[in-house]
């Protein structure tokens, strides 16, 4: 099966990586091709993918802007512009997330090469390139936020992340989370100029996106949460990279912040679970901004990850991959883009 075949490789990628300590990039990008590849040429695959195509069509047909993130909106314009395919500009944004993560592999240290190949490109990379298309744009676009600060280049850091905010509004939540695991408590500034981007960013809401997160808040009040054992696919990753920080030789009071905080938060989002769908979202936010945190914890002291880390990082990997194949099962043929049965682009001329 196709999706089996992407995580064997990307396994045999990661174990020849490791095992010959290869610190070139040619095995990741060699995997992510493959992946690019699954994502852009697919048919009607994908949970999501017609609710895009739908969008694209009422965007380009008769564009009304109702509170939706503009960079999406200005995206689609251009593109059904001079693109007649609606399905065509969907496939290409699913490009855009992969050419964008090929700029962060270019630019990373071996922290983040591990970050991705152990972690992100298992737990994410089918279901942010066909399914959460706009999150999974907005996801890349604050790691390249997250790498640049790394770097020095703070400037162009904050671009970054308005690109990421103006391709899916949630991505709000990880970037207070990652810049709460990252500031200094104890400094009063740290915290006064914390809670004033928080201030900001529910003022910028409350006066330009209010319709819009309306409309979001009432449909997901509509859903419920799927059973008491719902999100268990991101709890347990993110906990196995709890225990990993916990043990890892990251300084005593780093790591107490970041772990109090993932565990918090996972905890607060698994109760909300229990009553509505939002709680999920959060679940798959958090499982993407706490290991941001943790490379970015790593990466300001210049160490690399420990084996402890590393190992949290791999088995997260992995349950993720279970969990997301065994989602890919239980829909099976159920609407009118699932990601099983897979089927090629051609398939729809």
């Amino acid at each position: 099966m196709i999706y089996i075949t992407g995580w064997l490789f990307l396994y045999i990628g990661f174990f020849l990586q490791e095992g010959l300590r290869y610190r070139g990039r040619a095995f990741l990008v060699t995997v992510v091709f493959y992946f690019l590849a699954v994502a852009v040429f697919r048919g009607d695959v994908g949970t999501d993918t017609a609710s895009y195509t739908l969008m694209v069509e009422n965007l380009t047909q008769g564009f009304v802007w109702g509170g939706a993130e503009p960079a999406f909106v200005v995206f689609v314009t251009l593109l059904g512009s001079w693109i007649q395919s609606s399905e065509l500009v969907v496939r290409l944004f699913s490009l855009l997330f992969f050419l964008l993560l090929f700029v962060y592999i270019a630019r990373s240290d071996r922290n983040e090469s591990f970050f991705i190949i152990s972690y992100f490109l298992p737990a994410f990379s089918y279901t942010y390139s066909m399914n959460g298309m706009r999150i999974g744009v907005a996801v890349v676009l604050l790691l390249l936020a997250a790498q640049t600060v790394r770097r020095g280049g703070k400037v162009i850091a904050s671009g970054l992340v308005l690109s990421s905010i103006f391709f899916h509004y949630s991505i709000i939540f990880p970037l207070v989370y990652i810049t709460f695991s990252q500031v200094k408590w104890s400094r009063v500034s740290n915290v006064l100029i914390f809670l004033f981007g928080i201030s900001f960013f529910i003022v910028f809401v409350l006066t330009f996106m209010l319709p819009y997160v309306v409309s979001k808040i009432s449909l997901y009040s509509d859903y419920s949460s799927p059973g008491a054992l719902s999100g268990v696919g991101k709890v347990v990753p993110v906990f196995l990279m709890v225990l990993g920080v916990s043990l890892g030789r990251l300084g005593d009071r780093r790591k107490y912040k970041i772990v109090f905080i993932g565990v918090s938060a996972t905890l607060l989002s698994v109760f909300l679970a229990q009553f509505s769908y939002a709680g999920l979202r959060f679940l798959d936010l958090i499982s993407i901004a706490f290991p941001v945190s943790v490379v970015l914890a790593y990466s300001s002291l210049n160490i690399d990850f420990d084996f402890f880390v590393k190992t949290s990082f791999v088995l997260s990997g992995v349950v993720s991959v279970g969990a997301t194949f065994r989602n890919f099962l239980l829909e099976y043929g159920q609407g009118p883009t699932p990601f099983l049965p897979y089927e090629f682009f051609w398939s729809l001329l």
